[in-house]
Parts: C-alpha cells; structure tokens; sequence
C-alpha cells in the first residue's frame, strides 16, 4: 500500500506547507493534531483510511470533519494533497475522504503498472540499441573494407588502378 510520502508532491508540501494545514490534515488523518515535531513524519506514513466511500465510517468522518475544521483549514488541506477545493464544507470534506480513501489504492496499482510498462519499454529499448549496434558496427566494418579496397586498388604514384 502507498504512503502520503511516496507521493512526491505530496512529500514536497508536507515539509513545505505551513503549520495550520498539517495540523488539519493531521486531524484529518489520526483524529488529533499530533505532537510537535511527529506530524510530518506520521502524515509521509499514512497508507489511506481502510474502508470504502459507502461505508458508515466514510459518511462519520465526513461528519467529523465538517465539525472540527473550518473551510480555510480543508482549503489548506487541499492545497497539500493537491485536490481541488471548489465547493462547501462538505463538498471539499468529501474531496480529501475520497482522496485518502480510493487513490491510496490507486497508486500502488498504478505504480505496479508504471513498473511493467517500464520493464516492456526498457525490454524494447536495449532490443532497439542491440540492433542500432550492430548496423554500426556493419557499417562500420564496410567503411573500413572500402578504405582498403582503395587502398590497394592505387598504384604508388596516386593514380587509380583500373581491373
């Protein structure tokens, strides 16, 4: 499963965002704003909320969320996770749960998939290079043979030899 901080962006924000959006999304994530100096390195460890958008959890936590933060706190939070922010309390309150919930899955899917695609295209590069290597080296070869053809086929004084 993949973590807040294997996100690169997100990695960037959370050590670059100001203090009031990672208490949010720490309350957000583990229920309290967590202890000086814990947060960030908590937050990079979150691996997404274990349930689904149609649970009682989700619809709980959207609740709790919508009680305990203001909008300029869920925008804050937004701009770490890099959503969009458009809409009221809830509207942005359900963006994050949906985010921490499905795209944590998400990546490590995408990520296996980005791996094997990676592999197949670098399987189709060196196959490619193998190639382009050796139709260099054959033309390397044939420049070489033309020159010693030419070579031998001048006599001594510069003038070619006819056969």
């Amino acid at each position: 499963m993949s973590t807040l901080g294997k996100i690169p962006k997100i990695e960037y924000y959370i050590t670059h965002a100001n203090l009031a959006g990672i208490k949010a999304l720490h309350k957000i994530c583990f229920g309290n704003e967590g202890e000086p100096r814990k947060t960030q390195k908590a937050l990079r460890e979150f691996s997404g909320f274990g349930w689904g958008k149609n649970t009682d959890e989700y619809v709980n936590k959207i609740q709790d969320i919508s009680q305990l933060l203001k909008l300029s706190d869920l925008i804050a939070v937004c701009n770490i996770l890099g959503l969009n922010y458009n809409g009221a309390l809830k509207d942005v309150a359900d963006h994050i749960c949906t985010f921490l919930t499905d795209s944590m899955y998400r990546d490590d899917e995408q990520e296996e998939k980005d791996a094997d695609d990676e592999s197949e295209h670098d399987k189709e590069d060196n196959e490619n290079e193998d190639v382009d290597d050796e139709q260099e080296t054959k033309n390397e070869h044939t420049e070489e043979e033309v020159r010693r053809h030419n070579a031998t086929t001048k006599r001594s004084d510069g003038k070619d030899c006819f056969r």
